[in-house]
């Protein structure tokens, strides 16, 4: 729409429309951006910017990347839509990966994300003989008692997780006090080994392990996990041999989606200005 149409429209609402332009410059190639980056392509002060990121963190819209100082489309973006679509396709883009894991050690293996206060689950691969509980894709589980939901606070910046926990507590108030205690656990043990696991936490007499995966062309955080009864999947196990696995496949993915980002950013075009 243009200026003079705007002018006379009585039914426009700029800032719906300011807020739309600011998240139409995440795109495959630029998925994590700056407030000068959102800034330049919108042409609007940073001071404005600042304060429409402000509330598009708070609604959920958007989420920051403490790890990189930068912004990526949050989770209820991906509610209204893009997490079908992006969720389906990166999930069949993990399946070999995922299935090889599955497979090499007799497990489940499941992708997940945040959402909705919890994570949801996008895929699973089996091992031939794992007698794991079966996850279907949007299967929600807890973000506190899981390996994976552990993984995804452990990772986020402290501004998220403390808006994470907040709004567990406001829901759980009588629990505030172990869940504190669950999500230090799992910062705690996230920077001591690069993992975080449950040893029958999620479920009784299951075990499991997870790690956040930083995938800059998918433009969202997601976490894989591997879990199994615990006669089979041992806590010896958990601390070993699959740590060592799944940090292996988590930096193969990982460096694999960095190269495809680079080669996507050779062929975006710049986003159209509203």
């Amino acid at each position: 729409m243009t200026n003079e149409k705007q002018n006379v429209d009585k039914q426009y609402v700029a800032s719906v429309a300011k807020a739309v332009q600011i998240l139409s410059c995440f795109r495959p190639a630029t998925p994590l951006l700056g407030n000068q980056d959102i800034a330049t392509r919108c042409g609007m002060p940073k001071s404005t910017v600042a304060r429409f990121l402000y509330t598009l963190s708070k609604l959920d819209c958007l989420e920051y990347d403490n790890r990189h100082d930068k912004y990526r489309l949050g989770s209820r973006i991906a509610t209204l839509g893009h997490s079908r679509s992006a969720g389906d396709d990166i999930a069949e883009q993990l399946q070999p990966a995922m299935r090889r894991l599955a497979l090499e050690h007799d497990c489940l293996v499941t992708l997940g994300a945040y959402e909705d206060a919890s994570i949801v689950c996008l895929a699973g691969a089996r091992g031939p003989s794992t007698q794991a509980p079966s996850v279907e894709p949007g299967m929600h589980v807890s973000v506190f008692s899981t390996a994976m939901g552990r993984a995804y606070l452990a990772s986020c910046g402290r501004l998220e997780r403390q808006r994470i926990l907040d709004q567990a507590v406001r829901r759980k108030p009588t629990e505030a006090e172990a869940l504190g205690k669950m999500v230090h656990s799992a910062v705690a043990e996230y920077s001591r080994r690069g993992v975080c696991t449950t040893i029958e936490g999620w479920r009784r007499g299951h075990n499991g392990i997870a790690v956040p995966l930083f995938l800059k062309q998918h433009g969202r955080r997601l976490t894989l996990g591997c879990g199994a009864p615990s006669r089979e999947l041992t806590p010896e196990r958990v601390f070993t041999e699959l740590s060592q696995a799944l940090l292996a496949t988590a930096n193969e993915i990982e460096v694999a989606f960095e190269r495809r980002a680079r080669m996507a950013r050779t062929r975006q075009p710049p986003p159209r200005r509203l």
